[in-house]
C-alpha cells in the first residue's frame, strides 16, 4: 500500500472531483505540495484529472476505481489499528486523559477569550499583524 500521510489526505478529501487549490486549503497545505502529490497519485493511476466545466485555467481531481481501492483498504487498516490501540488502553486512563485534556482546553478558551480587538494593536501598545509579509533576512525573524 505504502501510501505517505500526505499521499492519504489528498486521497481522503477527493470523494468528488474537487480542485487542488479547494484540497489545499482544506487540509492546511500549501496548494503546490498538493499539487505534486495529485501528479504523483494521477501517475499511479491513482487519480485523474478532468476539465473544470467552469474554469478552462483548473483541473478538477477525481479518484480512480483503483485509487479508491487504495483508499478503502487505508480506512480497514486505519480502524483495524485504532480498535486494536482501544483494547491496549485502560479505560480510567482515557477518562483521566480526557478530562485533563479538556481542562486545559478549557484554560486556554478562557485567556483567547479574554482578548478583544481592543486589547491588543498597534493603539493598545500590542503587537502589529502583517499577515502577508516576508522577512527576508535571518536576523529579522
Amino acid at each position: 500500500m505504502g501510501q505517505s500521510s500526505a499521499r492519504w489526505r489528498v486521497l481522503g478529501r477527493v470523494n468528488e472531483p474537487r480542485t487542488v487549490a479547494s484540497i489545499a486549503r482544506e487540509v492546511g497545505y500549501a496548494r503546490q505540495s498538493v499539487q505534486r502529490v495529485a501528479d504523483v497519485l494521477a501517475g499511479e493511476g491513482l487519480a485523474r484529472y478532468l476539465e473544470h466545466p467552469t474554469d478552462g485555467r483548473t483541473k478538477l481531481l477525481e479518484l480512480t476505481p483503483q485509487g479508491l481501492e487504495v483508499l478503502n483498504a487505508l480506512y480497514q487498516r486505519q480502524l483495524a489499528w485504532s480498535q486494536r490501540v482501544l483494547t491496549l488502553l485502560d479505560p480510567e486512563l482515557l477518562r483521566a486523559a480526557t478530562a485533563s485534556l479538556g481542562a486545559i482546553g478549557r484554560v486556554l478558551d478562557s485567556v483567547v477569550h479574554e482578548e478583544t480587538p481592543h486589547d491588543s494593536g498597534p493603539e493598545a501598545g500590542g503587537p502589529t499583524h502583517e499577515p502577508n509579509r516576508q522577512h527576508s533576512k535571518e536576523g529579522e525573524r
